[in-house]
């Protein structure tokens, strides 16, 4: 029997490729990670439902657009429809960046 100055691999050792254990807990680790990410992310969405509206649309008697979270409105109801949307979008990202929030925006009944 021969005796070796220096032990045997750890792929012979194990049967195993090194490294494939710690790897598998790091790729475990990421997922539980990723995980508990789209858990919270779900719980902080609102519900859908009657009174989450973004913006009110009047099309008859009158025509007008009203975003409820900024307090935007508008009587071209032809290109808000169309997508023009940029009033809206400036208002709700200076909104965001300078913390203010809306004074007391009413719905359109």
């Amino acid at each position: 029997m021969r005796w070796s100055a220096r032990p045997a691999a750890p792929s012979t050792r194990t049967g195993r490729r090194p490294g494939t254990c710690c790897s598998a807990r790091l790729y475990e680790i990421e997922l539980k990670k990723r995980e508990e990410q789209a858990a919270a992310d779900q719980a902080a969405k609102t519900d859908i439902g009657w009174g989450h509206q973004i913006r009110s649309y009047v099309l008859q008697p009158y025509q007008m657009v009203k975003d409820l979270r900024t307090g935007v409105q508008t009587s071209d109801t032809a290109g808000v429809l169309d997508g023009d949307l940029d009033e809206f979008m400036a208002a709700t990202l200076a909104q965001r960046a300078f913390g203010t929030a809306p004074g007391a925006v009413e719905d359109v009944d």
